[in-house]
């Protein structure tokens, strides 16, 4: 990052056998709204991440050309994805197989997606945690902006405020 970093808090994924649903593809900087963009978020895996279960895919490249439009999602804790997410995001993906124990760290504009689960018995958990640059700070228009689309999108799901 070229500066001191500040951890954001731990956070905790699982996608547990079967689970139906794809995580969109999103940036995660969409969510935290932070300027400059000095993010980097570090993915550690706990078990094997591989097609079977949903590996990650990042969009090569994608963090150098900033944030895209996003829309509201169904899957809950991923409310926002990509919405013009196409053929030619789709052919710079590079798929992160993983081991346990295994970091991949991304730039936090970084487009990148997950598959569905589609193992019957294996579950794909990771730990999380986001690191920013001291000198990045909240764009308050960006983040009004996130979050009236997120209550909007909560209120119509009748959805406790809180969750994303």
């Amino acid at each position: 990052m070229g500066e001191t970093a500040n951890a954001r808090v731990l956070e905790w994924f699982n996608k547990p056998p079967g689970t139906e649903h794809p995580t969109p593809p999103h940036q995660d900087n969409y969510y935290f709204n932070l300027r400059p963009p000095n993010i980097l978020t570090a993915w550690l895996a706990l078990d094997p991440v591989d097609e079977e279960n949903g590996c990650l895919r990042y969009v090569v490249g994608s963090h150098q050309r900033g944030l895209r439009p996003h829309n509201p999602t169904s899957v809950l804790g991923l409310s926002q994805g990509i919405s013009d997410y196409g053929p030619d995001d789709k052919s710079r993906e590079a798929m992160i197989q993983l081991q346990p124990g295994d970091l991949a760290v991304h730039h936090g504009e970084t487009i990148h997606r997950a598959d569905p689960n589609c193992s019957a018995i294996r579950s794909r958990r990771a730990l999380v945690m986001v690191f920013h640059g001291e000198i990045c700070r909240l764009d308050e228009e960006a983040h009004k902006r996130h979050t009236a689309v997120v209550r909007r999108q909560h209120e119509s799901m009748d959805l406790e405020p809180g969750i994303v």
